[in-house]
């Protein structure tokens, strides 16, 4: 099998979702697009996690993440089927309650340490993907949506808005773990 087709070298793809040929700069394809590169971040952070042995159960989660979006985008291809159920939901939000402990109540700078970094970053390159994710849904036909199946549309918007949810609190839960503060940001003006 070879790489390259050729076939999008005049600015156009098939896009499984919608299950026809596209202009690359349609919504579905830029979806489909900020889909694998959430899918990235979170390959890139559950590396570097693992590099700390003291954060296994946070490379754990981030792994099985990145494995649930890949479910995602196999779910909503055409004649890919179901990979994707009510359970991934509950096992988001069963995590998101257990980190939620270590939340800090105000805004805080997305560093301190490069985990906790690179899961803020998936965290906003996630939280795109589901933008993107409702502009290819306003852009396509109802009928194309029923032949997706709209149970399966349902379940792909509320994983990717859980998805952000969980890696919100768990650059906080990767700070505590490492017992470093996150810097809080406060509105006042320089003096």
């Amino acid at each position: 099998m070879k790489i390259y087709t050729k076939a999008g070298d005049k600015g156009s793809t098939f896009c499984s979702f919608t299950g026809t040929d596209l202009p690359k700069s349609h919504p579905c394809v830029e979806f489909i697009g900020v889909l694998d590169e959430a899918e990235a971040v979170l390959g890139y952070a559950w590396s570097v996690s693992s590099l700390y042995s003291e954060l296994s159960e946070f490379t754990n989660l981030l792994r099985n993440l990145e494995d649930l979006l890949f479910r995602v985008g196999f779910s909503l291809s055409i004649g890919t089927g179901k990979c994707i159920s009510e359970n991934d939901v509950e096992w988001i939000e069963k995590n998101i309650d257990y980190l939620e402990k270590y939340m800090v109540p105000s805004f805080t700078l997305n560093g301190g340490h490069i985990v906790a970094a690179s899961v803020a970053v998936s965290r906003a390159v996630v939280r795109r993907a589901e933008r993107r994710f409702w502009e290819c849904i306003e852009s396509i036909e109802e009928s194309i949506i029923k032949e997706n199946k709209e149970d399966i549309v349902e379940l792909a918007s509320r994983i990717l808005n859980r998805t952000s949810d969980l890696l919100f609190v768990m650059q906080h839960a990767i700070l505590k773990k490492l017992n470093i503060d996150p810097i809080t940001v406060k509105c006042k003006k320089r003096e």
